[in-house]
């Protein structure tokens, strides 16, 4: 094309030279001269880009050591613009991109030079790549740095650069950091950068970025700069920015197979220029969806969401002040077993990373770090407790855990502390207490646990005393007042009921009178009340409240273990062991004429003693009932396959009927004649369904519940009297292992 347009122009001069000759007009030499430089540097100007674009792309290798590519090029001398199109800057591997860009547009103000100033009218880049890869042999354009000149360059005093950049644009950008230490890929899509004006002397450029941070990931800048001030303002807002890409870089703190969530922020940051690391943070921010796994991809926590209300975070003081921050549905999960537990190991690569001491104290920065919140919540927590060191797992779960802390910070002397939860979806442990940041010896406490079910506590008796527990309720009240100088503690523990089952053949820790200490610590009520003052002289060296406490607790903790069941029947003329138990047999969903008549004597107990609750808690074995509902089931399909047209209401007793060793079941089921009892469950299951044998199992144990129930519901009792419920199925005793209902007998 430009070819074309050159050979126009020439033709057109010729014509035009040729129309003056006709007119008797004679150019003088110097005129043709004029005229031949006149053409030859329009023709240098006007295949100047080309000439550029050639040399630039032919030599680049020699120039910078890169291959280049730029397919178009183009100087406007006129407007006094710039235009490329198409530039692609390989790595040095001559095949990936490490720079590309689809146009750069710069116009050039040159008047401005007339005012001592350089000014560019627009600046322009559409859809900008950057490739930038870190590894341990540092950055992948390391080869194209050059080194610095150290020479003082220096400049009269009163000199001043000015410029003056206008309309400055970014559409579509995107950049690519991969950091190979940590195996951590981030991708900043569509980014876009408007910025109306920055000069010299202006008192102030605004800005505006926004670009997508992995897949749903927005980013939104924008700000202020004043450079005559050297003052900036900045305004960060995110939504969904993705951190399992930056997990990497937690590596040195803790050791996760997966670390999931969303942040979002939305804050300002002010500093200065020239103290980049001294700057002001407000605003909020947080992360949603919160997950932490470890190496072997089990639950460590989670939440739905965790923020902070940010009043200050001052990085040139170390001052730390927030307004609030809330953790909203955390999930804790916390696993000891003999080798350790799962908390030092996800945090073993922060604790290796301490330096210590000769004497093996951590050093610590000299710089001085202030902190200060004012609201800390935590909301509708849970704690999943697992112990595998004892002969068997026990699990204990802490849900709906709330606590509020006000006015928590390093120079506080009054931190007052409100928490809440539950114990194993049975007790509770409420309380508050006051903090003392400058001396943590100065608190004070007030919090109790009440009603408490201590069958969960079942392996550490089993483990310790080789006794399983059966009941119990356990209670405590506790007030704690302790100085520098002084500790006032008073310790009421109520234990309600507790039974143990039968002795077990394992080899217990304690030897310990188990039945003795019962019999003697109970009263005719079955309670156990303990009374334990302690006080003592935090100043002494040999004080520790803890060991002092417990020590004194333990001559009476471990009496209070075991004691057959005494019955409440006896005060009131009834046979004891008619209320000790409501027994069923498996499959049972109907109350028999026994079992109406011990809960009516139960019902007229309660009458007389209105103080009184009782507690129904149903127990059996979780294999062998789901073992029979599968039989069950698996048995009237039979009976509807060989019989269709057999009355629906007389299933079940026809399928009773049948033995399970019946030839014709056999082969219903798949099996030969002679298939043993494990062979036939197996294949009940694999008949009925596993899932379908856990729905009935589950609507079984809600009729039996329904039935006692509804019983009570008819006696009209008084309010509270009766509660029932289905015992933890997870930590039972073999003891408990029956279809039956233990009462548990408590005061309101």
């Amino acid at each position: 094309m430009k070819l074309f347009f050159t050979f126009v122009t020439i033709i057109f001069i010729k014509i035009n030279i040729n129309k003056l000759m006709k007119l008797k007009f004679k150019p003088k030499r110097w005129h043709i001269v004029l005229s031949i430089i006149f053409v030859i540097i329009f023709l240098i100007l006007f295949f100047l880009s080309d000439i550029i674009r050639s040399y630039v792309v032919k030599n680049s290798e020699k120039l910078i050591g890169r291959k280049i590519e730029l397919k178009e090029l183009h100087i406007n001398y006129f407007k006094c613009s710039f235009t490329a199109k198409d530039f692609v800057l390989y790595e040095k591997n001559k095949k990936e991109t490490f720079v590309s860009f689809e146009e750069l547009y710069i116009n050039f103000a040159p008047w401005h030079l007339f005012k001592k100033e350089y000014a560019i009218s627009e600046f322009r880049l559409v859809k900008p790549y950057v490739s930038l890869i870190y590894s341990k042999e540092g950055f992948n354009f390391k080869d194209m740095m050059t080194s610095t000149d150290t020479t003082k360059i220096t400049k009269a005093k009163g000199d001043t650069v000015r410029y003056l950049v206008e309309h400055i644009n970014i559409i579509g950008g995107n950049i690519k950091y991969q950091d190979k230490t940590v195996g951590s890929i981030t991708d900043l899509k569509k980014i876009s950068l408007n910025i109306p004006k920055i000069a010299w002397n202006n008192s102030k450029s605004d800005m505006g970025i926004d670009f997508v941070l992995g897949e749903n990931g927005k980013v939104a800048l924008s700000g202020i700069i004043n450079p005559q001030s050297a003052k900036y303002t900045i305004k960060v807002k995110t939504e969904n920015i993705d951190v399992e890409p930056f997990a990497g870089y937690f590596k040195s703190y803790m050791d996760a197979g997966l670390v999931k969530g969303l942040l979002y922020s939305d804050v300002s940051i002010d500093g200065k220029m020239d103290e980049p690391m001294k700057f002001i943070v407000s605003g909020t921010g947080g992360l949603k969806d919160v997950l932490i796994k470890d190496v072997n991809q089990k639950h460590f926590c989670s939440a739905t969401d965790a923020y902070a209300v940010i009043d200050s975070i001052d990085m040139g003081r170390w001052n730390f002040c927030f307004n609030t921050i809330k953790i909203e549905n955390p999930h804790l999960t916390v696993s000891l077993d003999k080798k350790g537990n799962n908390v030092m190991r996800i945090f073993a690569p922060y604790f290796k990373g301490a330096t210590t001491t000769a004497e093996g104290t951590v050093t610590a920065d000299s710089t001085a770090i202030h902190y200060s919140i004012e609201n800390m919540i935590v909301k509708n927590g849970k704690i999943s407790y697992t112990d595998l060191t004892l002969k068997r797992p026990f699990l204990f779960d802490v849900n709906d855990l709330n606590m509020e802390m006000k006015g928590f910070g390093d120079t506080k002397t009054k931190i007052p502390l409100d928490f809440s939860m539950v114990l194993n979806h049975t007790g509770t442990f409420k309380g508050k207490t006051v903090l003392n940041m400058i001396n943590p010896f100065n608190i004070k406490f007030d919090g109790s646990i009440a009603n408490l079910d201590v069958v969960c506590f079942s392996p550490y008796f089993e483990y310790f005393v080789a006794r399983p527990l059966t009941k119990g309720r356990f209670n405590y009240d506790c007030k704690l007042a302790m100085t520098t100088s002084s500790l006032s503690n008073e310790n009421k523990l109520k234990i309600v009921n507790i039974e143990v089952g039968k002795k077990l053949k394992d080899k217990p820790v304690y030897k310990v009178p188990i039945g003795l200490a019962l019999y003697i610590l109970k009263d005719r009520n079955d309670i156990i009340d303990i009374d334990l003052p302690v006080s003592g002289n935090p100043k002494d060296p040999k004080f520790k409240l803890s060991k002092i406490v417990w020590k004194t607790l333990e001559e009476f903790l471990l009496k209070a273990i075991t004691s057959p069941f005494k019955a409440i029947g006896n005060l009131f003329g009834s046979n004891p062991e008619s209320i000790k138990q409501i027994p069923f047999e498996f499959l049972q969903d109907s109350l028999t004429s026994d079992q109406r008549g011990n809960l009516d004597k139960i019902a007229e107990i309660i009458v007389k003693k209105h103080g009184l609750a009782f507690n129904f808690i149903q127990t059996t074995d979780p294999d062998k009932e789901k073992a029979l509902i599968a039989n069950q089931k698996a048995k009237v399909l039979y009976v509807k396959t060989m019989q269709p047209n057999a009355d629906p209401s007389q299933l079940n007793s026809v399928a009773s009927t049948i033995k399970d060793n019946t030839p014709e079941f056999c082969a219903f089921l798949g099996l030969q004649p002679n298939a043993s009892a494990e062979d036939i469950t197996k294949a009940c299951f694999t008949k009925v369904g596993t899932e379908n044998v856990l729905i009935t199992f589950n609507q079984l144990l809600d009729i039996r519940k329904n039935l006692l129930t509804d019983y009570f519901n008819g006696k009209k009792l008084p309010l509270g009297s009766v509660m029932v419920r289905t015992a933890d199925l997870r930590n039972l005793p073999d003891d408990l292992k029956k279809p039956q209902f233990t009462v548990d007998l408590t005061l309101k």
